[in-house]
C-alpha cells in the first residue's frame, strides 16, 4: 500500500497543488490543504 501511495503522490502532487492554489483564498493554507488531501487518502486506503 505505501508503495501505491507514494506513485499516486508523484504523479498527482503538481496538480493537486495547482487546483488548491486556484480555489484559495489564503495561499499560507494551501501547503495544509494538500497535506490534508494526502492524509485523508492514505488514512480511508483510497487508493
Amino acid at each position: 500500500m505505501e508503495e501505491r501511495f507514494n506513485d499516486i503522490y508523484n504523479e498527482t502532487y503538481h496538480t493537486i497543488t495547482r487546483y488548491v492554489i486556484s480555489k484559495c483564498d489564503n495561499l499560507s493554507n494551501v501547503e495544509e490543504i494538500v497535506q490534508d488531501v494526502y492524509l485523508k487518502l492514505y488514512r480511508f486506503k483510497i487508493i
